[in-house]
């Protein structure tokens, strides 16, 4: 619950701050942006899980180190459509 809530502040902020001057709506930010929380919940998830079932022996800091990677990779495709889908500049022709 507490990421599905920092994916809101976050999308917000990002809206208000990072990419103020994209003329998107706030309904339609969210809804990509939760869309992107679910795949990158996923993702993340799905990789802790990979990692246990082929080393099932693994350390809890090998586990952590997997979910940061995994972490890192979310982010910076999230970061990507958010910058290319959801928050790009109208373009003038």
């Amino acid at each position: 619950m507490s990421l599905l809530i920092l994916t809101v502040l976050n999308t917000e902020a990002n809206r208000r701050l990072t990419f103020r001057q994209a003329e998107t709506r706030p309904v339609r930010a969210h809804l990509v942006a939760a869309a992107v929380f679910v795949l990158g919940y996923l993702v993340t998830s799905g990789a802790v899980l990979w990692f246990m079932h082929t080393d099932p022996g693994a350390s809890a800091a090998a586990e952590t180190a997997v979910l940061a990677a995994a972490s890192v990779a979310v982010t910076a495709v999230r970061f990507a459509v958010l910058r290319l889908a959801v928050f790009r500049r109208k373009t003038t022709a």
